[in-house]
């Protein structure tokens, strides 16, 4: 499950594997799940990071459903990773995630979804970083 957070921040040129990782675009997105068997996996790998897409095609609406992904790729092999006692297959209020570019200077809202606390947030990073 994808956490209610984005962050895209500048990546340096010295970031492993920046050019792909971007898209030649010079930033870069990260997030944190919002499941323990995501989180677990993530931990277990022992990295420093761990590269991975969204459920849905390029340029179309993040999924917030387990039926969305289905959906989306109908006609392609996918594997769903389930716990099925524990799953709760909708993302927080049905929203996508929020996303926040940080900028030099400014912060730019680039997406509004489930992380509602953005002023509280922006007012934050600005104090700790000026």
């Amino acid at each position: 499950m994808p956490g209610p957070l984005t962050l895209v921040v500048k990546v340096k040129k010295d970031f492993p594997n920046h050019d792909l990782l971007s898209s030649n675009t010079g930033f870069i997105g990260f997030r944190v799940p919002n499941h323990s068997i995501a989180l677990d996996m993530i931990k277990s790998t022992r990295s420093k990071m761990v590269a991975a897409p969204s459920a849905n095609k390029f340029m179309h609406i993040s999924p917030t459903q387990e039926s969305h992904v289905r959906e989306e790729f109908k006609n392609d092999k996918v594997f769903i990773l389930k716990n099925f006692k524990s799953l709760k297959m909708s993302t927080m209020e049905g929203f996508e995630s929020t996303i926040l570019k940080i900028a030099p200077q400014t912060i730019i809202m680039c997406r509004k979804g489930s992380f509602f606390k953005v002023n509280e947030l922006k007012n934050e990073l600005i104090s700790r970083f000026p």
